[in-house]
């Protein structure tokens, strides 16, 4: 005999996947007490860390829950001595027949609601208390949001979404944690366009032209340097290590690979000798120069 019952939980930033799972499982004894002759059942749950957590003895994230859990588990056994309950973890429900069945019923919740509230447990008749993990997830949520709106309003944005749109996130410094600092800055520069080339130094008013002092053609900006006439056999070896013709200035910018003979190019150049000094060949550039001679 197929039954189910339903019980809506909440939003997204009342609750959390980990309860639902837990309420699930509540929902589940309850099912079996309402069957006859069954001797196995097993609560399949597609999360590790609510099984875990029905073996904890301190208080965790949502533990009423599983005091619930328990309580109902004890209620079943006394119903039904002898009966074995397993709960198992099904990762994705993968290979459990009635699993879309579910999914279906499941999607209703949000539509319907509840099932009916004399068919509930009892501990599920009243309103739950919202969770805290679920409370503190949404306002990092609302202030990622707030923060990105003020990013985006900015000037240094307008510069900046041309290499990396996804700015600001962990990608950047992701990309950036292995680097020496000296590299990460020179980076940083070339990303938002401040770098001590020609066009950014006139702008703050620190030289009198914006021309390139290489090829006095065009002004000097990161775009310029990268295909500058004045630079083309430090540019050639650019090419080669990336395996192309075209110089692809926003995955130049933004790869870990391409960033290697990126300082190699920037290096030869001598363009930012003036202030950062000798800029340091890495290990990944030096071995990819030897393929190149070879």
């Amino acid at each position: 005999m197929k039954t189910h019952l339903q019980y809506k939980l909440g939003l997204q930033k009342q609750h959390t996947v980990y309860e639902g799972e837990g309420i699930a499982t509540v929902l589940g004894d309850k099912l079996i007490t309402n069957e006859w002759g069954i001797r196995l059942a097993t609560l399949c749950v597609d999360s590790q860390a609510m099984i875990k957590a029905t073996q904890l003895t301190k208080p965790s994230s949502g533990h009423y829950i599983f005091d619930m859990l328990h309580q109902s588990l004890e209620g079943v056994r006394k119903q039904r001595p002898g009966i074995k309950i397993l709960i198992r973890w099904t990762p994705g429900h993968e290979g459990i027949e009635g699993n879309e069945k579910a999914d279906e019923e499941a999607k209703k919740v949000i539509m319907e609601g509840s099932s009916n509230r004399n068919a509930l447990p009892k501990a599920l008749k009243k309103t739950l208390p919202h969770s805290k993990s679920a409370r503190k997830w949404a306002y990092h949520e609302k202030l990622k949001i707030h923060v990105q709106k003020i990013w985006e309003a900015s000037l240094c944005y307008s510069l900046l979404k041309k290499t990396d749109p996804t700015v600001v996130s962990d990608k950047y410094l992701k990309l950036i944690t292995n680097l020496p600092r000296k590299h990460t800055s020179i980076l940083t520069q070339l990303r938002t366009g401040h770098a001590p080339l020609a066009k950014h130094l006139y702008c703050i008013g620190k030289i009198d032209s914006p021309t390139c002092p290489a090829c006095q053609q065009n002004n000097e900006t990161v775009e310029h340097l990268l295909h500058c006439k004045a630079h083309q056999p430090a540019r050639q070896i650019l090419r080669n290590s990336i395996g192309g013709a075209a110089i692809n200035i926003k995955k130049l910018l933004t790869t870990p690979k391409t960033l290697q003979v990126l300082f190699h190019f920037i290096a030869a150049t001598n363009r930012f000798h003036d202030t950062f000094g000798e800029i340091p060949t890495l290990p990944e550039i030096e071995l990819m120069e030897r393929e190149c001679r070879q």
